[in-house]
This record gives structure tokens, sequence and C-alpha cells, in this order.
């Protein structure tokens, strides 16, 4: 064997290795191997290489996308969380308290600026529910005028409530050993005021028994052909009896409207409150008739009628027809006789726990829908949700309609 080589490069792009000893022949290595050895090397690297590369910015593109979807998702939630309707309002309307608390979506009759769905709201100071946003006094007036919604409807057909009352259901809600006096014999210059008299029916029954009667009504106004109209409320204390005959839940400032008639009561005079039952609600299941965004702007539990007759000097004095006999058996209303007094009344501690409690079994005792899990999220963000379906569904009417 040789002991030494010596490699070197010639112009024919060829190696030759030349050996010390002349009797070895010569061995001649085409370069052409180490370039073939080259572009394996890199064809290899390339088919690893390239499939990791374009992987990569598979997954750089998709991991774009997935952080827009989810910017546009968060963005997203944070409007359904953030969902406020044009109006809301942040103090009670009744006692201006600031401590309110939002109960559940309300579908609104007429759009707000865009806003479909609204809610149902209560406070934690007086335990009064109502919608929000509330209409303002010149909707209500413009709603109770005799060229209004419900002045329109009153006089065309009037309604049940408009009706002459039974003698059963006057002996059941005046009752003589309750209001100490009976109803068919008053006293020489008796005076009784209706407020929301619609029609007459109680006062045609009260002017046969020998009482004045006087009423307040600006949707109706063929009560007054027979009766007086009360044009002002800031009066003297001149009325011994005053009707309040689903009346409160109309009106846009029930407290204000209590203490109103309250100034115009003589003293021991009595009052007749008549309101939708809300602590019912979960026996009745109609909380449309409760409350909604039409006509009927505040509900009432029985604690929060005490409380808003006691912040008028108003002491209640009985519950009228607590077996529900009246309606069935259905409690549909409440019914209470208070009596003017010089007196405080103590207010309950807790106004709106009754009001929560009798929506959380409503919602409990209504049928099983997807819609029943929804109470569990927060009521912004199921307001948002409604708020979105009724304008699908109003989108999908439209084009129907156009097809």
């Amino acid at each position: 064997m040789c002991s030494n080589v010596i490699v070197r490069p010639i112009m024919s792009c060829e190696i030759i290795v030349a050996p010390t000893e002349s009797f070895l022949p010569r061995q001649r290595v085409p370069a052409t191997m180490w370039g073939r050895s080259f572009s394996i090397a890199v064809r290899t690297i390339d088919a690893w290489f390239r499939p990791a590369v374009v992987l990569l910015l598979v997954c750089r593109k998709v991991a774009r996308d997935a952080i827009k979807r989810t910017r546009r998702f968060g963005r997203r939630v944070v409007q359904l969380v953030r969902y406020r309707v044009p109006g809301e309002c942040r103090r009670c309307p009744v006692c201006g308290s600031p401590q309110l608390r939002l109960l559940d979506p309300l579908s609104l009759r007429e759009p707000v600026q865009g806003r479909q769905v609204g809610f149902i709201a209560g406070c934690h100071a007086c335990g009064v529910v109502f919608t929000n946003p509330p209409p303002t006094a010149g909707t209500v007036r413009r709603f109770y005028s005799p060229e209004g919604a419900w002045g329109a409807s009153r006089q065309e057909g009037g309604s049940k409530r408009d009706q002459k009352p039974s003698s059963r259901y006057l002996d059941v809600v005046f009752d003589p050993a309750v209001i100490g006096w009976s109803i068919q014999a008053p006293p020489s210059g008796a005076r009784v005021l209706d407020f929301g008299c619609g029609a007459g029916g109680f006062l045609d029954v009260f002017q046969a028994f020998g009482w004045e009667t006087w009423g307040v009504d600006p949707a109706v106004k063929t009560a007054f052909a027979r009766h007086s109209e009360l044009l002002e409320l800031d009066g003297p204390a001149t009325f011994d009896l005053v009707l309040l005959n689903h009346v409160l839940e109309h009106v846009s400032n029930p407290l204000e409207v209590l203490r109103q008639l309250a100034g115009c009561m003589r003293e021991r005079a009595v009052v007749y409150v008549s309101v939708p039952d809300f602590d019912g609600l979960p026996i009745h299941g109609d909380l449309k008739y409760c409350i909604n965004s039409r006509a009927h702007s505040f509900a009432f539990t029985r604690d929060c009628l005490v409380g808003l007759l006691a912040r008028a000097n108003l002491e209640v004095i009985a519950l009228v027809d607590p077996r529900n006999e009246l309606t069935s058996g259905s409690p549909v209303r409440i019914r209470v006789v208070a009596r003017k007094g010089d007196r405080p009344v103590d207010l309950p501690r807790h106004p709106l726990r009754s009001a929560r409690k009798a929506l959380r079994h409503y919602h409990r005792r209504r049928v099983f829908t997807a819609r029943h899990h929804w109470r569990w999220l927060p009521v912004r963000f199921r307001a948002a949700l409604a708020d979105a379906a009724r304008k699908n569904d109003r989108r999908r009417r439209k084009a129907l309609k156009l097809a």
C-alpha cells in the first residue's frame, strides 16, 4: 500500500489521485459526485422544511383569523353586557331612590331609537315594579287623552271596568264592619271621588245611594253629564270616600297621585284601591296583565302597596277579598281599604323581596323551553339577545313579503 497520496486539482474539472509509487494506476473521482450529494441533501432538507414552512404559514393565518374572531366576539359580548335603552332611568320614578334592580327583559310596544326590548325593573326602597324606560308624563297625557289610543278605545265600546258593580261586590268591598259605616246610608253631604271613573258605573250606584258624586278621567267625558268633574286635586279636603279602581298602574307617578288624593280627603276618610296582583303571578301566570309597555307601567305587591299608602299617610285597615271569591279563586287583583290618619305608619323592611320571589317562581312554572335557561344569564345580556332575535324576525318577515 502506498503511504502518501497527493491530490491536486486540474482544469478538466476532475480530481487525480497520484500515488507516489509509479506502478499504481491513477484513480479519478468525478466532481459531479460531490454536487449530486449536495443536491440530494438540499432536496432532502427542502422536502422536510417546505411543509413545515407551509404549515407554519397556515397556522399563522389560522391564528390571525382566530384572533380576529375572538376580538369580534369579545366586542359583541361587551355590547351585549352593556346593552342600554335610550331614556333608561337611574332613579326610581316613584320615590327617587337610586337602588334599582333589573328583574327581566320586556318587549317594547314602540321601539325606542331602534331598541325593541326594555326591562322590568324594581326599586329596593319602595318595592314598586316598573317598565324601564318608563313612559314620560307627556306620553301618558297623550295616550289617555280623548284623542289618544286609550280614549278612542273607551269611547267606542267601553270596558268591563265601566260597568256598574254588583250588590255582592259592594257588600264585600265596602263592608260596614270594616269601614265603620254603610255606603247605602251616607251622612248628609257625604262626597265620593272616583279617580279614573270611566263611563261612571261606580258613580251611578253611589249617586243612587245619596252621595255627592265627583269624578276624574282625562280619556272619557261621558260620565260628567250626570256627575261633577274635578279638574284640580289641590283643593280643600272635602271627600269622605275615594275610589282607585285599577288606576295606579296607569299613572306616571302613583305615590304623587296618592299624596294628592290624601290631601283632598277629610280626616278618617276611606280610600279603596284595586290593582293587578303581582304576588299571584306564579298562580295566574298573566305577566302582561300585571305589567306591559302599553298601559300598565307599574306593578305592585301587597308589601309595596302598603308602603306606598303609608308614605301618603294612609293606613291599610283591611285586605279585601283575601280568598279571591270575586275572581273565582284566582289571585289576579289586590284590593285594600285604607284610612287617612295622623300617625306614622311603619314601612316594610324589604318591599322588593316578594316581587323577586313571585317572578322567580313564575319562570319556574313556565313550560320548559330553550329560553327557560336564559334567566340564569345577566338581564342585559338576555335583553340584547331578545332584541337581536326580534330584529331578525322582522327582517325575515320583510323578506317574505318582498318575495
